[in-house]
């Protein structure tokens, strides 16, 4: 029964120990999502045949420290900058490096812009996500969401 005891208690004090690694592992992950822009300075054709005119604002969502994800959803507010979009109404955008093997969508309401991403396999790169078109407005963008 003694030795039970200690058995147990070795057992558990590992147990312990592993998720206490496991706590500190945790904290060092990042998964910073950022914003950059760029100025057209000539045209650009997006994957639907829509020109995009020199001028218009590229606006790029970017991941670093990524841990890894199969999907996500990201909202963005826009403000009042005209987005530049397809026949549908929904936002001209490509997807970068790290989601051009993914299903992506976007939709845009009032100022906001989402954008959905799923994959079958697990996205642990860095890099370009989305990068979406204004034309006039533009002041700037935030995340109001992301998952």
């Amino acid at each position: 029964m003694n030795r039970l005891k200690k058995i147990m208690a070795s057992t558990l004090a590992v147990i312990s120990a592993a998720s206490s690694v496991g706590i500190i592992a945790n904290a060092e992950e990042t998964d910073a999502v950022s914003i950059t822009c760029e100025t057209l300075t000539s045209a650009v054709t997006a994957n639907d045949g829509t020109v995009i005119p020199a001028g218009s604002t590229a606006v790029t969502l970017n991941i670093s420290g990524n841990t890894g994800f199969d999907s996500f959803i990201t909202t963005l507010n826009v403000n009042s900058a005209e987005l530049i979009v397809d026949n549908n109404g929904a936002p001209i955008y490509s997807t970068g490096d790290i989601l051009e093997n993914a299903l992506t969508a976007s939709a845009a309401n009032n100022g906001l812009i989402s954008f959905t991403s799923a994959s079958a396999e697990n996205i642990s790169s860095d890099g370009e996500m989305i990068t979406f078109y204004v034309s006039s407005g533009f002041e700037g963008a935030s995340i109001v969401n992301e998952q």
